[in-house]
């Protein structure tokens, strides 16, 4: 052994005193005798136990899960649906924005593109919504509406029987001005009400169209289950846009007076049927 290796243990073996005293009296009050290589054991010894501890509340409790990259199977297989579910949705959304965009270029007079048309929806995701079938009954309505006068209709066809089911909510309450004529081909009433009145959709559905024309002003269109459409016109502030699904009662519009065929502020409110105009007045109250 070098004179070196013996020097140094020599000097972890001596042995001190630590002596804790009064400053003013020097009374002795501890004293302890240690060396070292004691006090670096000690040292160790309690490094190495907190140390143990802290690993020990990690592995053994729920903070384990804020140690990063850490997750336990459940959260494994919950971010997997996540994942899934998120995936399901895009294709929902996806679909859905196609088939707005085919039901803007029917109210325009063009024909849907059939480069949006999507696979049916599963019935998982989709619950009733049938693409396919609305496709088809929107390229027949548009078919007939071509054939000559759009508005020559039958007018035995604007009472179906199967809407009288729907409770169907007042869009606006005030004063029927003009009503629903068929023989001068007025399609819808016209209500009057109180300035800054909201417009208030009159059943469940999916807002289809929601733009501006240079004769109707603002105007919000919304789809409704069993081929149903309502039509709101001379809005003065349009409050939903195309593609948001509103509930019946949910305020849509601002009552106004803009675009060209308009003498006043009102309401133009139209419901159509399979592509028939049928009178609002025969399934609510203004």
């Amino acid at each position: 052994m070098s004179t070196t290796r013996k020097k140094l243990i020599h000097k972890l073996k001596n042995k001190y005193r630590l002596v804790i005293m009064n400053d003013q009296t020097f009374e002795e009050k501890f004293s302890l005798k240690l060396t070292p290589m004691n006090l670096f054991i000690a040292l160790s010894s309690g490094i190495l136990t907190l140390t143990g501890l802290i690993l020990s509340l990690f592995f053994f409790t729920p903070l384990k899960e804020y140690v990063p990259g850490y997750a336990d199977p459940d959260s494994k297989r919950n971010v997997a649906y996540l994942i899934l579910k998120a995936d399901s949705l895009q294709n929902v959304v996806r679909q859905l924005n196609n088939y707005i965009e085919n039901q803007n270029d029917i109210m325009r007079g063009k024909e849907p593109q059939s480069d949006r048309d999507a696979p049916p929806l599963s019935d998982s995701v989709s619950g009733s919504i049938d693409l396919q079938k609305i496709y088809e009954n929107d390229s027949i309505f548009k078919l007939e509406m071509e054939k000559g006068n759009p508005y020559a209709l039958d007018e035995k066809s604007v009472r179906p029987n199967n809407i009288s089911t729907f409770t169907f909510m007042s869009p606006l309450k005030g004063l029927i001005t003009e009503k629903f004529n068929f023989p001068n081909e007025h399609y819808a009433v016209d209500v009057v009400a109180k300035p800054s009145e909201a417009v208030k959709a009159t059943l469940n559905g999916t807002i289809i169209f929601a733009s501006w024309t240079p004769e109707t002003g603002h105007v919000i269109g919304i789809q409704h289950p069993n081929d149903l459409i309502s039509i709101y016109k001379h809005n003065s502030v349009l409050l939903k846009k195309v593609g948001t699904f509103v509930n019946a009662g949910d305020a849509i519009a601002i009552v106004g007076n803009s675009g060209e065929l308009t003498t006043g502020a009102h309401l133009h409110f139209e419901l159509w049927y399979r592509g028939n105009p049928v009178n609002p007045e025969e399934y609510m109250v203004f």
